[in-house]
């Protein structure tokens, strides 16, 4: 009799911790899956993260090589639209500009044109190019990032229009 009592209550105990077990199992598996999720949601973002990324990089310098381009191409069109302006004033005409010089370069006139170098961020070189009407004293000036005033004039008794003191403010 003891012993079937105690049988039936091993039984039971047996039961309850089989119970106990699978419901731990259960609730592991659970944990498990959202575990599984979260690793998973995690590649998928560093994988998204390693492809983005790059583009983004990319199409910053992109936007920024642009941008530079624009910022030298106004400076050379304000220089050689007071080259213009002198020209039509005639000899003895002068006019002062200011204009802005976005990366370090060299600022060339003559040859009825102003010419500034842009290196890019991957390491091109291109030329801006603005034509004026009427001949240029050639020069060449080494120019760092920043803004510039310049004197264009027309000295008299001369056949040229002259770009001097390319100053920075």
């Amino acid at each position: 009799m003891i012993s079937r009592i105690f049988t039936k209550y091993i039984s039971v105990a047996l039961q309850n911790l089989i119970q106990r077990c699978l419901k731990v199992i259960y609730m592991d598996s659970r944990g498990q899956v959202s575990l599984e999720y979260l690793l998973l949601i995690l590649v998928v973002l560093l994988i998204l993260g390693g492809v983005t990324i790059p583009l983004i990089g990319s199409s910053i310098e992109a936007s920024t090589d642009v941008s530079r381009a624009s910022d030298a191409k106004v400076a050379v069109q304000t220089i050689a639209n007071a080259a213009d302006i002198v020209y039509a004033n005639g000899p003895g005409a002068k006019r002062t500009v200011s204009f802005y010089i976005p990366v370090k370069g060299v600022l060339i006139t003559g040859n009825n044109s102003v010419i500034f170098t842009v290196t890019y961020t991957n390491g091109t070189v291109s030329n801006i190019t603005a034509p004026t009407q009427y001949n240029l004293t050639s020069q060449s000036v080494e120019v760092q990032r920043g803004w510039y005033t310049a004197v264009i004039y027309w000295p008299l008794n001369s056949n040229n229009v002259v770009v001097t003191n390319v100053t920075r403010k």
